[in-house]
């Protein structure tokens, strides 16, 4: 592109104080949106972290006991919010973040932080992703819808068109400069929030594009519509009900029919499943058995503690069995909600957003399973520790803090990025759509 008009149409589009001002606004939204929510999130992860060494210190200060009393005794395990979830907390404010790890019993996560809010932040319009999932669409169709208004309406298009220019290429500049001043009133928020909450470079840039990404869809639409539209007025018209069937009504719509058809699962109805199972296993008779059985096996052992060790291996994988029917589920209901991407490039745009943050569903699940796993490490560590220290009758082993200083301290794993590719892909078919829209559009225009 010739940076001689590239400078020119800049010049123009700065002419427009209406524009302007909107741009401006929008950036002020998001910055002051973003620093609201940074306060929030910094005390939220100071906190977690004070009682994270606090348990830590619980655990090991304890006094010396039976180890599978100390099981019992067991310990709170937290997930701390990411730093980038100072920008799209994602999920993370309806799913508990902190585990309590025990004996033979996973728990539900506690802490959903959504409870404690406003009905304002209940209502998911709170955060900075929220703010860019809905105004900069907006603002994208705006500047789309101003792109060519002035030259409609004073009859300059028509004599453009005649005189055989090239409107193709008047509007590729008009819509590398739109992008950019939308680029900027976006982006420079985000990369002032995210340095802020200490978020990583690579990922952050990511989050960058596909915002952009996600406002270069509805800019590409708002010139497009200009364009086709018979006059100005219906052109904002169009756009205006453009922007509610496609960021407020067919998101929502869509949700409501996956969740309709596939009802989210419930974690308490799966814990519930596994122990009605579980209890036919641990009645007096058939423990009565077993430790028979093991009795006959080995005087070398306690035998309470390997029938503890072997009832908590039957339990988990009862429990494995319930989680995988629950896992199956959930993948069918994100696989619906992918596919529900093709109605809206908000929901590809919601879930891109939500992986890159680490705060989506799949980071919960990540933290579900590392506390499960983390419960039985405990849990075996205490059990084989017990069995491997028979008494005498009427004697007890106790375990001191060296055996509970064997037990790490819990890390939350990161999950996995895989999950980005059909959000991403999705989101590129509507740009590649909305791009390819426009341009058929402007081969069709007649003076």
């Amino acid at each position: 592109m010739n940076p001689a008009l590239l400078r020119a149409e800049a010049l123009l589009m700065l002419r427009n104080r209406a524009l302007c001002l909107m741009l401006a606004v929008l950036a002020a939204l998001l910055l002051g949106t973003g620093l609201t929510t940074l306060r929030d999130h910094a005390a939220t992860a100071r906190t977690f972290a004070q009682t994270e060494q606090a348990e830590r210190d619980r655990w090991l200060s304890q006094s010396a006991k039976n180890p599978h009393r100390a099981a019992h005794f067991g310990l709170w395990v937290f997930r701390a919010p990411a730093p980038l979830s100072a920008i799209d907390p994602g999920t993370d404010p309806f799913v508990g973040r902190m585990l309590r790890v025990e004996a033979h019993h996973p728990n539900d996560p506690l802490f959903l932080s959504s409870l404690d809010e406003g009905p304002f932040h209940r209502a998911g319009v709170s955060t900075m992703a929220d703010m860019i999932a809905l105004f900069v669409p907006l603002a994208a169709l705006l500047l789309g819808f101003a792109s060519f208004a002035a030259d409609r309406e004073s009859g300059r298009l028509r004599m453009v068109i005649g005189a055989g220019g090239q409107v193709l290429q008047i509007a590729s500049r008009r819509l590398a400069i739109r992008l950019a001043a939308l680029a900027m009133a976006t982006g420079l928020p985000m990369l002032a929030i995210g340095l802020m909450a200490g978020g990583e470079i690579a990922l952050l840039i990511a989050m960058l594009l596909v915002a952009l990404a996600y406002g270069a869809v509805f800019l590409a639409i708002g010139m497009a519509v200009s364009l086709r539209a018979p006059s100005s007025r219906a052109a904002l018209a169009l756009l205006l009900a453009l922007w509610v069937t496609l960021c407020v009504l067919v998101p929502r719509l869509a949700t409501a029919a996956v969740e309709s058809a596939l009802p989210t699962p419930s974690h308490t109805a799966l814990l519930d499943e596994a122990a009605a199972i579980n209890r036919a296993y641990n009645t007096p008779e058939a423990a009565a058995a077993r430790k028979q059985q093991l009795m006959t096996q080995s005087a070398h052992m306690d035998v309470g503690g390997a029938m503890l060790y072997n009832r908590d291996h039957h339990d988990n994988a009862t429990y494995d069995a319930s989680l995988g029917r629950m896992t199956a589920r959930l993948q069918r209901q994100d696989g619906w909600l992918t596919v529900a991407g093709l109605t809206s490039p908000l929901l590809p745009f919601q879930l891109a957003n939500d992986t890159l943050a680490r705060s989506g569903a799949n980071d919960h699940a990540a933290f579900l399973q590392a506390a499960e796993a983390y419960r039985r490490r405990m849990s075996d560590l205490m059990n084989l520790d017990l069995r491997a220290h028979p008494v005498a009758a009427g004697q007890t082993y106790r375990a001191g803090r060296s055996l509970f200083a064997a037990l790490p301290p819990f890390v939350v794993p990161q999950a996995g990025m895989m999950s980005l590719l059909w959000p991403l892909a999705l989101l590129a078919l509507w740009l590649i759509g909305s791009l390819s829209f426009l341009r058929a559009t402007i081969r069709r225009l007649r003076p």
